[in-house]
């Protein structure tokens, strides 16, 4: 009799874990904002932008999702002015987007040569679902500026870009950039990732007449990068509450180079989460200015931080996980110019008695990673540990500190462990409701 019960309380637990199985809807809002420009986009939308990458959330429910993108850009320019106001009411890019992403923040600009271009790389997709995934933009006002928008690394998918747009091909549609009354998207549907689970869509210009409707011209290379996201998941994996633990995001800190304090700009730890604070320290300080640690931003490469010199350490405050399963931590980094033998970064995750590497690159392995991409690394945590603690360092041989490492977009996510009462409540429940359905078949 146990022996039935204890089965019936794992096929109950199994049922409500099925029954919180959904599909999810992720947005992203590509554009950042200048000091005091508001932000309207929504809470559980995720503001990766270009450079930068992370996990998207279920607009729904707000929970980390296993799927990350990636807004990579070569050879353009910021963001700007130039964004219009809001699409049109009842236009494909308003239904998609209103209340959801702000549109209005400017735009990615095109690069100073045809060589351009923005990907959007998902990674972390499941190969037996679906995926259904809209873009747009918006410069406002001119009408010889078209930007293509292309689908890669799919195994296959369904052309379902706005009926006004110029389809290019099953897999390539080219939108005006005066798209404030139409409200274009590039949108494709029944996306099959493949086995490794990725796929890109790229922006870039409209470089032939091929590319554009007849009789339509463009002005040079000048086209734009995505002003916004959706990616829709459909008959996936069932969606597992996932938060966020702790986080540290150049965007969201303000910052004293080589000291400890910090402090939140936008973003509010909830409940049981930390703010990952710093303190650094330096063996051998390189060249007159150079620090080890600080943020740099550039017009083409902005946000992120920096170490250069000998034996740059960087410590983050520890995180308590024991009541979370399944965590993980993630890092973005990216290098410039070339490094030699000696020269290496490290991101170490301890529970202060045992070790393991996040990443670890030494010598000419740093130089198979392609200079000015950002390359993000993932580990998952014994589950036994009960604390987390990471530390960065890095060293080159630059006197000059030109040899630069660059990380961002650390993120510490994990599953809570139901309270044991929570478990009871679940079991108990279900359990009274096969007994008095038992009861009725048996009148």
């Amino acid at each position: 009799m146990h022996r039935t019960w204890v089965s019936l309380i794992v096929i109950l637990l199994a049922c409500a874990a099925a029954a919180s199985a959904a599909d999810w809807t992720a947005y992203n809002d590509c554009i950042g904002v200048d000091a005091g420009q508001a932000n309207n986009t929504a809470a559980n939308a995720t503001t990766y932008y270009p450079g930068q990458s992370g996990a998207l959330r279920d607009f729904g429910t707000g929970w980390v999702l296993p799927v990350s993108v990636l807004v990579s850009v070569n050879n353009v320019q910021y963001t700007g002015g130039g964004a219009a106001s809001e699409f049109t009411a009842g236009t494909d890019a308003y239904n998609m987007f209103h209340g959801k992403v702000d549109v209005t923040n400017g735009v990615i600009y095109y690069g100073s040569s045809g060589d351009w271009n923005v990907d959007l790389v998902f990674s972390g997709l499941a190969p037996a679902a679906s995926y259904e995934v809209g873009t747009t933009f918006d410069r406002g006002s001119y009408s010889d500026r078209w930007s293509k928008v292309t689908i890669t690394g799919a195994d296959s998918s369904t052309y379902a870009a706005s009926a006004g747009a110029f389809k290019v091909g099953e897999d390539a549609v080219s939108i005006v950039s005066g798209n404030t009354a139409n409200g274009y998207v590039a949108k494709w549907t029944n996306v099959k990732p493949g086995a490794d689970g990725s796929f890109t869509i790229r922006h870039t210009y409209a470089p032939t007449a091929a590319d554009r409707p007849s009789g339509a011209s463009q002005n040079g290379n000048r086209g734009y990068g995505p002003g916004a996201v959706m990616l829709q998941q459909s008959g996936g994996p069932p969606l597992v509450e996932r938060v966020i633990l702790a986080k540290n995001h150049f965007l969201e800190q303000t910052y004293v180079a080589d000291n400890g304090g910090i402090g939140t700009v936008n973003w509010t730890p909830g409940v049981g989460n930390t703010e990952l604070g710093y303190a650094t320290s330096n063996i051998v300080a390189q060249g007159a200015g150079n620090f080890t640690l600080g943020p740099y931003t550039s017009g083409s490469s902005p946000h992120r931080y920096r170490v250069r010199g000998y034996a740059a350490d960087v410590a983050f405050s520890a995180v308590d996980i024991h009541m979370f399963k399944d965590v993980t931590v993630s890092l973005d980094m990216l290098r410039t110019d070339t490094f030699e033998a000696g020269d290496y970064f490290r991101a170490v995750l301890s529970n202060g008695v045992d070790t393991m590497d996040l990443v670890r690159l030494e010598g000419a392995a740093i130089n198979n990673q392609t200079a000015g991409v950002w390359y993000t690394y993932t580990a998952n945590v014994p589950g036994s540990w009960q604390s987390l603690l990471l530390s960065v360092s890095a060293s080159d041989n630059s006197s000059a500190g030109a040899e630069v490492l660059n990380f961002d977009n650390i993120v510490i996510a994990g599953s809570p462990i139901p309270e044991p009462g929570t478990v009871v409540m679940l079991a108990g429940g279900g359990l009274l409701g096969l007994i008095l359905a038992r009861r009725r078949r048996r009148k």
